[in-house]
């Protein structure tokens, strides 16, 4: 038999090797897919919580809901309602990037 001819045994252990590390991944992405959620859903429960009684404010360049939030270091930043920062998700905010630095 040729050296680098390879018999039917080790093509089935490579192939069940190659089918242990995708269920592996799988099983993997499935808990980071978990956890995204759940910080997804802690970030609006806080967003809610902390502008609870926080009238909305519409954006000047796409008129979606918002409300403004103050960072740590003391800025306003708006915020969608589902706690997403608005600047990631407005179609105008190359209108207002670098406004008053």
């Amino acid at each position: 038999m040729n050296p680098t001819e390879i018999n039917a045994a080790e093509i089935r252990a490579i192939r069940q090797e190659n089918k242990n590390t995708i269920d592996s991944l799988r099983d993997t992405l499935g808990r980071m897919n978990r956890t995204i959620d759940n910080q997804s859903q802690r970030i609006r429960s806080l967003v809610s919580h902390i502008a609870g009684g926080t009238e909305t404010a519409k954006c000047s360049g796409c008129k979606a809901p918002i409300v403004w939030l103050r960072t740590r270091g003391g800025k306003n930043t708006p915020v969608d309602l589902d706690g997403t920062p608005h600047w990631a998700t407005c179609q105008q905010a190359d209108l207002f990037r670098n406004r008053g630095g």
